[in-house]
């Protein structure tokens, strides 16, 4: 056996009597352990956080912590997991390599490279070791490539129908073209093309979109429509995401959204606000609910509510939604209470290239019924 080897299984043990020391937390730990060799890695992950509660100077359950986050392709997460366990166990190689191998996973080689090194100067035979500094070392002879498109395009059409007070039918088009700034920021053109009856409108947008960290994210935007017949002249958007748990126990990952939206037409001015909950129920199913509260000018109110659930289907390129709101609506300057049911999928056909398409019913009181089907496409280059 390797002097590595041996220095894993040691203080494997030493980690293991640790936790066994504890009787309330053993099953705890054995079921973390067995729920991610079964592949069960939302539950393995809400265990190990739970027992760090009570240990947090555990190196060995910061790094099976670590593990699980690689495995749910939680890479911010997981390296900041396996800092802290290499942090308690600075002789760990096993913890060393796992680090090194995250960081060329994020494509900064120079750090993988020196962990690595570390791990075969301790121990020359640990084969894993060997393999990911061969696979270091092929990178650095491959061409420079960008870790990702630089630019994203959007394109298009919706097409609403009327049943119970029949009119004409309303079309509409989009294009929006943005720039990646960086890998976190995303500034965006956006031109649309309406129409309703015999009369158009063309409607413009210049918005950014920015990711703060693995906890925030944000966006902004200000329209422009210069011949406003039946939608704003101006509107401005404002909105954003905070994280406010992680692998919790009970409760899994949620997030607080927030919406704000300023509605400025001919007759009349309008805001929107939007609070939320974002939840992901399991790895694969979220739900997002938003409490929708609509002010007018004159301060006159209306609230109601909107509910959304994304299921990413076992085929991985698929993902479906569906939901329900009952809450008020404004359409040519008027806001009116609307019962609205919609489904949607989208489909992966590449890494760069998605299609979408949904479907919308909208009751809306006293007035019509709007069905409203839609398509796009979505690429990356």
């Amino acid at each position: 056996m390797s002097l590595h080897r041996l220095k894993y299984t040691y203080i494997s043990l030493v980690s293991i009597l640790v936790i066994l020391s504890n009787p309330g937390s053993t099953a705890t730990y054995d079921e973390a352990l067995r729920a991610r060799k079964n592949g069960q890695f939302a539950a393995a992950e809400q265990q190990f956080v739970s027992l760090l509660k009570n240990d947090a100077k555990n190196a060995e359950l910061w790094f099976q912590l670590g593990l699980v986050q690689r495995f749910r392709n939680k890479y911010t997460e997981a390296m900041a997991s396996q800092k802290k366990a290499l942090a308690l166990s600075p002789a760990n190689l096993d913890i060393r390599l796992e680090l090194a191998r995250l960081y060329h996973w994020k494509g900064e080689d120079g750090l993988a490279e020196k962990l690595t090194r570390e791990v075969l100067n301790a121990s020359p035979d640990y084969t894993d070791a060997q393999v990911l500094a061969a696979t270091i070392e092929k990178a650095k002879r491959l061409p420079a490539r960008p870790f990702h498109p630089r630019w994203q395009a959007d394109i298009g059409h919706e097409r609403s129908t009327f049943s119970r007070r029949p009119q004409p039918d309303w079309r509409q088009s989009f294009l929006q073209l943005g720039r990646w700034i960086n890998k976190d920021t995303l500034v965006h053109f956006r031109t649309e093309n309406l129409q309703r009856q015999n009369a158009y409108n063309e409607h413009y947008e210049l918005g950014v979109t920015h990711i703060f960290n693995d906890r925030y994210s944000g966006y902004a935007s200000v329209g422009y429509t210069p011949d406003s017949v039946f939608i704003p002249k101006w509107r401005i958007k404002a909105g954003g995401e905070m994280r406010i748990l992680h692998g919790n126990s009970l409760l899994g990952d949620s997030w607080l959204t927030g919406h704000i939206q300023h509605d400025r037409y001919k007759t009349i001015n309008t805001t929107v606000i939007k609070p939320g909950l974002r939840y992901a129920i399991t790895d694969t199913i979220q739900a997002h609910i938003q409490h929708i509260n609509v002010i007018d000018e004159y301060d006159n109110r209306l609230k109601g509510l909107s509910g959304r659930v994304d299921w990413q289907t076992p085929l991985s390129a698929l993902r479906v939604f569906g939901g329900l709101s009952d809450a008020p609506e404004t359409e040519n300057a008027l806001t009116v209470n609307t019962k609205a049911r919609f489904i949607g999928l989208s489909y992966r056909f590449s890494s760069n290239v998605t299609v979408h398409a949904s479907y919308a019913r909208e009751d809306r009181d006293n007035s019509f019924i709007r069905h409203i089907g839609a398509t796009a496409l979505s690429m990356k280059f």
